[in-house]
């Protein structure tokens, strides 16, 4: 399986200039959106983008839940027309798309709630 079809992905306006600003800032920026905003297809289209101009061969990512691993597969699934045998959900295997649940970010994620309430 290989994905190469940035325009399978129609964007919004605001992930339009945040894509412009990562390419300007060589690839790297934090987005803060509200939720269901579009980070997640956005982050796909930074990720996609990087697989098309062969910068990266893998994309691995880090959720603290199975619940938001779940959604991201979903999610990947439908935009790209995929199976779910073409991700990946272990540290095992290495497939193009990997989404992996780590209770290191289970713990940063409590942390940083903690603190919030502070």
């Amino acid at each position: 399986m290989t994905i190469t079809k940035l325009n399978n992905i129609d964007l919004r306006e605001w992930q339009k200039e945040a894509f412009n600003k990562w390419l300007k800032h060589n690839h790297s920026g934090i987005v803060s959106v509200v939720t269901g905003g579009g980070k997640t297809v956005f982050g796909l289209y930074c990720a996609l983008y990087l697989i098309h101009k062969k910068l990266i061969d893998h994309v691995f990512i880090v959720v603290p839940t199975k619940t938001l691993q779940d959604q991201w597969a979903s999610t990947i699934i439908t935009l790209f027309d995929l199976k779910e045998s073409d991700l990946n959900y272990n540290w095992i295997f290495l497939k193009q798309i990997n989404i992996i649940v780590s209770l290191s970010a289970q713990k940063l994620n409590f942390l940083r709630i903690s603190l919030k309430d502070q």
